[in-house]
């Protein structure tokens, strides 16, 4: 017995995950942001210092890469800038590589520490 979804609910639940999506870009970017610039700013830069600036970067860019994800959300999940299959191909390739990369940094700084 399959139950389907209505249109209308499918469209609150894309409006519900497109406006979650946007307070976590919003918060992790402005936090993202404000330890680059502190991490930036110290005089003298260790590894482990380092590591935070390349990490923090990373994740600047993986909250960017989630603007397309959240405006596919409020368009009815219709591709925006991505419309194309080898720009969503390589955009999602772009993501799991900006994702590995986190983890890797993440891993490598709780070993020089």
């Amino acid at each position: 017995m399959e139950v389907e979804a209505s249109e209308g609910s499918s469209s609150t639940v894309d409006i519900i995950i497109g406006s979650a999506l946007i307070l976590f870009f919003i918060v992790g970017l402005s936090g993202n942001i404000s330890a680059l610039v502190y991490f930036w700013s110290n005089r003298r830069k260790s590894v482990p210092d380092k590591l935070y600036i390349i990490v923090v970067s990373v994740d600047i860019g993986t909250c960017v890469a989630t603007i397309p994800v959240i405006a596919s959300l409020f368009n009815n999940r219709d591709p925006i800038l991505f419309s194309n299959s080898f720009l969503c191909g390589c955009f999602t390739i772009a993501v799991y590589f900006l994702l590995r990369v986190s983890m890797f940094l993440v891993a490598v700084m709780s070993v020089t520490r």
